[in-house]
């Protein structure tokens, strides 16, 4: 989106006032006219570049991620993103919980996906 083009974000500028309405309700104040929003589109898929074989080392072991998430101590969101291979980060004890939990190497959790070169978005 371009400066000031708030058009299908539900973000109206309010006159004479540094606030924004939002949807209708007061609720972004900005302390000057700049506004920036971090938008990524719903219809818009960045190709994963890092695959993660969760999914398959919890089938291998028949394990849920209500198991994983309790016998690692991970958030069971943590454990649905890297289930569903939609995470973004994971913070290194945590894959070295999982990787115990597996008995594996990293290299078997999280794999390079070579067929997506590299810099591709």
């Amino acid at each position: 989106y371009k400066a000031g083009n708030f058009e299908g974000l539900g973000v109206q500028p309010q006159s004479g006032k540094k606030e924004f309405a939002i949807d209708g309700e007061r609720g972004l104040r900005v302390a000057h006219i700049f506004v920036i929003l971090r938008i990524t589109p719903i219809n818009v898929q960045h190709k994963k570049m890092i695959r993660c074989h969760m999914s398959t080392l919890m089938g291998r072991d028949k394990l849920r991620i209500s198991d994983v998430a309790k016998s690692t101590g991970l958030n069971r969101s943590t454990v649905t993103a890297l289930y569903n291979e939609t995470a973004t980060r994971i913070d290194l004890p945590a894959v070295e919980s999982l990787c115990t939990l597996f008995r594996c190497q990293v290299g078997e959790l999280f794999e390079i996906d070579a067929s997506i070169p590299e810099g591709q978005p």
